[in-house]
């Protein structure tokens, strides 16, 4: 009998030639199953009811390549950030930073901001 996949889902790993090599062995998680902290970090931030950058974009029905635009031309300001150095943090939003956030890009678009 197969052993099941590490993440939970009850599924079988499908045993291949490759896993009977000792050097190999069989995977513990079927591909694509393996805890990603990416998505983990992501629920952790929706959880505290913060927005990211996908989210702002969506209700803005900008691009994410337009907001980034935005922001480095000083349209918009810089938003609160989240992460370890060296690597930069990821931008996180208040929900209450959308209203500004829409009236920055209105006024830019209709005659304040070129």
């Amino acid at each position: 009998m197969a052993p099941l996949c590490a993440c939970g889902c009850g599924e079988q790993i499908q045993l291949k030639p490759r896993h009977r090599c000792p050097t190999k062995g069989v995977p513990r998680y079927i591909q694509g199953h393996h805890p990603n902290p990416l998505r983990r970090f992501y629920s952790i931030v929706r959880a505290q009811g913060l927005l990211l950058t996908r989210d702002i974009c969506r209700k803005l029905r900008i691009s994410e390549t337009q907001y980034h635009r935005l922001e480095a031309a000083g349209v918009f300001p810089q938003p609160r950030r989240w992460g370890c150095l060296p690597r930069p943090g990821m931008r996180v939003f208040a929900p209450a930073n959308v209203a500004r956030l829409r009236a920055a890009l209105r006024k830019m678009l209709h005659g304040g901001g070129r």
